[in-house]
């Protein structure tokens, strides 16, 4: 038998597909179903993590600003100065036995720096209840003084302070 010569190519071997999109309400259900259990896990999962975050943040408030170990019972002031450590608290609006930890540093020393008497300001904790706080003070030449403005002489806050 002889083979005709053709142009037809034998394709034995290669596999045919045909891509359809069928859209039927079932298959669509399907699809919202899939795609509603990935929401789903995804708002599981960020809800672990965010009660997993709010529950270390509860725990660290617990451990470390309402521990009575880290109440503030030791105030050591140091300064150059007439400002001692009763008028400090005064000034600074510190409580005695708040917790070191939920003592705001920073507003403290800013309350300190607006007087015209204090040049810088140093405040560090000590655990596990202490406060060191180290004040340098302007040495006054003169206070500044007149009635008329308002300026009253010495005045902690309101007072012009003239120094070196």
């Amino acid at each position: 038998m002889s083979r005709h010569k053709t142009s037809r190519v034998n394709r034995h071997g290669i596999e045919r597909r045909l891509y359809m999109k069928v859209r039927s309400p079932r298959i669509f259900g399907f699809s919202c179903l899939r795609h509603l259990r990935s929401a789903g896990k995804l708002f599981l999962i960020g809800v672990l993590v965010g009660g997993a975050i709010w529950g270390i943040r509860v725990g660290m408030r617990e451990f470390f600003v309402e521990n009575e170990e880290f109440a503030l019972r030791h105030l050591v002031v140091d300064t150059n100065g007439e400002l001692d450590a009763e008028h400090f608290i005064e000034v600074s609006g510190i409580t005695p036995g708040s917790s070191v930890f939920a003592l705001n540093l920073r507003e403290t020393e800013e309350r300190l720096l607006r007087r015209p008497s204090v040049e810088k300001v140093y405040l560090s904790r000590r655990l596990p209840g202490s406060l060191r706080v180290r004040i340098e003070e302007r040495e006054p030449v003169a206070w500044l003084e007149c009635r008329p403005l308002g300026i009253i002489g010495k005045h902690p806050v309101a007072g012009i302070l003239l120094d070196k």
